[in-house]
């Protein structure tokens, strides 16, 4: 399929997947601080792998 999905789409899985990320750091006994710093943290680093890996065109 070559198509994007809607942007309230987009959105409603981030938020999906934060939750679920938050929840399964805080089962595993992350504490809330760490896991505020953390989420934010890693998907800024796996947005900017993403571009890097789009901008080189290895994908």
């Amino acid at each position: 399929h070559d198509y994007l999905p809607p942007y309230r789409v987009a959105l409603f899985g981030l938020l999906g997947f934060l939750v679920f990320a938050a929840a399964w750091l805080s089962a595993a006994s992350m504490d809330f601080w760490v896991l505020c710093v953390y989420l934010p943290l890693a998907f800024l680093t796996f947005l900017g792998l993403a571009r890097v890996v789009s901008e080189l065109g290895l994908v």
